[in-house]
């Protein structure tokens, strides 16, 4: 869980008390108590807590439920469950127990009402159902009773397989979030630490954390329980050589060590060797590894645009390893006095979105990274650099997929085509196995995918655009799924249809991504889930961000495909556009813009996928 930074954590909280008032933030002081929340434990804390600690009514509305649910208080992690970012529950929490119409009893109330609302749930067959509520009942019993709760977490850190990196994450996060009530028991959260350095990887980083806490008799004590220290790095912490020798039989053993661990760099370059050399990677393994590879790069300042609300003006913005896109992208090669800076420009009509391509053609800019390259002219030359798309998805979720399942998960483009222009306006007349509902299509407010899907779903015909624009309300992306979930949350049946960006469209799951058919050719759904490697389907959790990917070979094919180019001017002494085209088809440029949303022009192995992709730039 992230910790966002103290002025954005007040400023969320001053704006959410401004927009819906003081009663509603004396909800959101009590939906900080959970780590998780669920629709149904949030209307239970609504309807437990109507009144403060000296019995005066809050006059909290029932619909301050999905207000809060909504806001930008909550991020949406799973099916129906709901977290705060650690540091602005922790001013929640501060905020209440400050209060004096709140103050400690209301905490113990708290800590008692999640007690018993998780006391079944305990017992559950199903085991997330079971983690889910033991992780409430370590929340309830941190603020009244930390010793007891110090002491179990210990417990389950010491059965831990130290081989399962997954659960080690999960219970070092864990315990990293109760930091604040369990200050007395640094040992704990230190080891902690020490072992999340460990699952990611950071062996010596870990050795250090863990080296703070190792006691006489090479042991970890945390509240009354030993724990283990990773073999990987007991060595590293336990033994301290003589550096004025070595023993023979030390010396024996670093001798063998050197010729297994040998042995295990031979194996890992013939794999590496034979993975490179598979006909589906040629492509990659062709590709210039890093920005600071890249030769020829002219020194200077360069200025290039796009559309101030395309795709690219909305991916520099996205963070990757806590810096955005466009911080990596200014200067890539420090050693060279290259520097690249983004200046959007909006097209005056918005049928005719040209105004960047005319702006690199008189001189204005040096180059354009845009999608709409129909009307260049043969003064500038166009190279693709990566792969974006549309995602048409419908309203979702794991109790009631109803749609989404008589749909059969997918959608063809001559249906889009006449529920975008009006022609068909119920889900029935589609098929009368779906529900008899309303079809409420959304646009985005993006002009580039707006006219990318008029050009791919209405084959630019002009009477079928002014259908479009008659009959089809324009939202930002981001409030349509919020128009979904505030729909489902109030449980109503929603018969919205939308569409937009993959960047703003595929890591959330109040929308079902619909496959698309084309014609006679088969469904094609590039929204692949990682383990199985095969198309995500309506059982899938799509909450679940990290367990799901764009496969390269499926989207070449998908009908809502199209690449991002840059364009640049055919003048040789002119040469920022086709270097800075260099620098985005290289393999850490490849690698950088997939984890925003966009889609390589190759397929990348999976094996170097999680080296490479999942290392910082």
């Amino acid at each position: 869980m992230n910790k966002i930074r103290p002025e954005v954590v007040n400023r969320r909280i001053e704006s959410f008390a401004k927009r819906f008032g003081k009663a509603h933030l004396y909800l959101a002081y009590h939906a900080a108590f959970p780590l998780a929340l669920t629709p149904d434990l949030l209307y239970r804390l609504w309807a437990n807590f109507q009144r403060d600690i000296h019995g005066e009514v809050l006059n909290i509305p029932w619909v301050a439920v999905a207000d809060l649910l909504l806001s930008n208080l909550c991020d949406e992690v799973g099916n129906e469950l709901y977290q705060m970012d650690l540091a602005l529950r922790n001013l929640l929490l501060s905020r209440l127990q400050e209060d004096k119409n709140f103050g400690q009893q209301r905490i113990n109330e708290l800590s008692n009402f999640l007690l018993e609302y998780v006391r079944q749930k305990i017992q559950s067959d199903d085991p997330d159902i079971q983690d889910f509520a033991q992780t409430q009942r370590w929340v309830a019993l941190a603020y009244t009773r930390p010793t007891q709760v110090a002491h179990e977490l210990a417990l389950a850190f010491s059965k831990l397989d130290h081989k399962n990196k997954a659960e080690l994450l999960r219970m070092s996060s864990l315990t990293e979030t109760f930091a604040e009530p369990l200050t007395k028991f640094q040992p704990l959260l230190i080891y902690a630490r020490g072992i999340r350095k460990f699952a990611l990887g950071n062996l010596e980083a870990a050795k250090s954390q863990l080296g703070e806490v190792l006691e006489a008799g090479d042991e970890i004590q945390a509240a009354g329980i030993s724990l283990p220290i990773p073999e990987q790095i007991q060595t590293k912490l336990l033994y301290k050589p003589d550096s004025s020798f070595l023993p023979t039989s030390v010396l024996f053993r670093g001798i063998i060590s050197l010729l297994i661990i040998g042995s295990g760099i031979w194996n890992y370059i013939w794999q590496s060797y034979r993975l490179e050399n598979n006909s589906t990677y040629i492509t990659w393994s062709a590709l210039v590894g890093k920005f600071s590879e890249v030769n020829n790069v002219p020194s200077g300042k360069f200025i290039y645009t796009g559309e101030r609300d395309g795709t690219w003006s909305f991916i520099l913005k996205q963070q990757v390893e806590n810096n955005n896109i466009e911080n990596y992208l200014i200067n890539p090669k420090p050693e060279v006095k290259a520097e690249f800076n983004y200046e959007p420009v909006v097209s005056i009509n918005v049928d005719n979105l040209n105004q960047p391509l005319e702006e690199v053609a008189i001189g204005k800019k040096d180059f354009a990274i845009t999608s709409l390259v129909d009307k260049i002219t043969d003064k500038l030359e166009q190279k693709p650099v990566i792969n974006d798309g549309l995602l048409v998805y419908v309203a979702f979720n794991k109790k009631d997929s109803n749609l989404a399942n008589a749909l059969q998960g997918q959608i063809t483009l001559e249906q889009l085509r006449q529920i975008y222009t009006g022609k068909i306006t119920n889900w029935q007349q589609i098929n009368s196995n779906l529900p008899n509902l309303e079809i409420k299509p959304f646009a985005p407010t993006e002009p580039e995918a707006i006219q990318k899907f008029q050009e791919i779903v209405l084959k630019n015909n002009p009477q079928d655009k002014a259908l479009f624009a008659a009959n089809v309300e324009k939202l930002d992306t981001t409030k349509t799924q919020n128009q979904i979930r505030r729909e489902i949350l109030e449980g109503r049946n929603t018969g919205i249809i939308g569409f937009g960006i993959i960047a703003k469209t595929w890591a959330q799951c109040t929308g079902y991504p619909l496959a698309i058919v084309d014609g006679n050719k088969p469904a094609s759904q590039p929204l692949f889930q990682r383990r199985e490697r095969r198309p995500i389907n309506t059982a899938d959790d799509l909450c679940q961000h990290d367990n799901y990917f764009f496969d390269v070979n499926t989207f070449q094919s998908y009908p809502l495909r199209y690449p991002i180019f840059v364009v640049y001017p055919n003048d040789k002494s002119r040469q920022a556009g086709s270097t800075f085209a260099e620098i985005l088809t290289t393999r850490q440029g490849q690698c950088l813009l997939s984890k925003v949303g966009l889609v390589p022009l190759q397929p990348i192995p999976y094996d170097i996928r999680s080296y490479a992709c999942n290392s910082a730039p």
